[in-house]
């Protein structure tokens, strides 16, 4: 009623998804077929991933926007916190893509860097906006105001965006 077979296979990644789809289109009358080890295994977990995490980042993007409407009040001002996040994100893949041809990374890298940079460039760009209303508040001409923001609070968004990065 039980059946083991035991393939070994190289690491090449081209054959061990050759053969999950060779037993994934097999129908055999009485048997489950399935494939077990730890190249199949990360196979497996690599198309997990990938699924969870543009899931992951629609819903992530579809609930920044909605709290950026709320809290900016505005389609286009929600909008620019999103367009530096998309650049951020897009930015760092890249980076992380030449890294990875010289080290090995782990899928988490990527999972992380979306997760991160979504996440900090649109609380960067908050704190940033906030600083920008405050110097308004004060009285300051809106170039003046970008000038006090630029000199502050984007000076600290810089240094807390490389000791992220590091």
């Amino acid at each position: 009623r039980t059946a083991l077979v035991q393939v070994e296979t190289s690491a090449d990644v081209a054959v061990v998804e050759s053969l999950v789809a060779a037993v994934d289109g097999l129908d055999v009358d009485g048997f489950e077929l399935l494939v077990s080890g730890e190249e199949s295994g990360l196979l497996a977990f690599d198309a997990l991933a990938q699924e969870q995490l543009a899931r992951g980042e629609l819903i992530g993007v579809a609930a920044a926007l909605v709290v950026l409407l709320l809290l900016l009040g505005a389609l286009v001002a929600a909008s620019i916190p999103l367009g530096v996040a998309a650049v951020s994100v897009m930015s760092a893949l890249a980076v992380v893509a030449v890294v990875g041809r010289a080290l090995e990374l782990t899928d988490a890298a990527l999972i992380l860097t979306a997760m991160f940079g979504l996440a900090l460039s649109i609380d960067y760009s908050l704190v940033s906006v906030q600083r920008f209303r405050e110097e308004l508040a004060r009285g300051h001409a809106p170039l003046d105001a970008v000038t006090v923001t630029g000199s502050t609070a984007n000076r600290a968004v810089l240094f807390s965006g490389i000791t992220v990065m590091l």
